[in-house]
């Protein structure tokens, strides 16, 4: 079934790539903080608080500017989209504050892309069929996090973290660019 629907497939791959990039560097937080910056375990617990916050600020906000499935659409790749440039700005970021910053922003758009992706999903999807595809979306969307933060962190740990951060935001956004050419013009898409 998966397979059968452009949309659903585009948004699982969506979703699966800015899981593998940029949603991954939220397991990596305690090395953000203390590792790189020795800002301790206030540091953490502030830095964690504020990824927190940036997900209430993309849940406020989701139901402003998304009320059609192509707004959605628009909001699932603006937010993919801004997980590419700020895996990129934080490749350059140097101090703590500015990469709490950059976890803010990339709280509202790592929540707005999954959140967008499963909507368009769930909008898609059968009711009978629904347990089973967002069970794949599951998988898709969470456990990628997870091997996004074993890539990150084994790149940032052979090749540092400016070396390793460009190539994963530049590969977020020619997915990006990629996919909004897919949502965005395919007719099949567009029903």
């Amino acid at each position: 079934f998966i397979l059968s629907d452009p949309l659903i497939w585009t948004s699982l791959l969506l979703i699966t790539l800015c899981s593998l990039t940029g949603r991954g560097l939220f397991d990596l937080l305690p090395f953000f903080t203390d590792g790189q910056y020795g800002a301790g375990e206030l540091g953490l617990t502030f830095s964690m608080s504020i990824v927190g916050a940036g997900a209430i600020m993309a849940g406020l906000v989701i139901p402003l500017f998304a009320k059609t499935q192509l707004s959605m659409r628009m909001l699932s790749l603006a937010s993919v989209t801004g997980i590419a440039l700020i895996t990129l700005a934080m490749a350059f970021a140097a101090s703590y504050w500015a990469t709490v910053a950059l976890f803010f922003l990339l709280s509202i758009c790592g929540t707005s892309a999954a959140i967008g992706c499963m909507s368009m999903i769930q909008m898609r999807t059968p009711k009978n069929r629904r347990t089973r595809v967002m069970g794949v979306w599951g998988l898709m969307s969470i456990a990628a996090m997870s091997i996004g933060a074993l890539i990150a962190g084994s790149l940032i740990e052979w090749f540092g973290v400016k070396a390793s951060l460009i190539p994963l935001g530049l590969f977020c956004l020619a997915g990006a660019v990629w996919m909004a050419s897919r949502l965005m013009s395919d007719k099949a898409l567009m029903a």
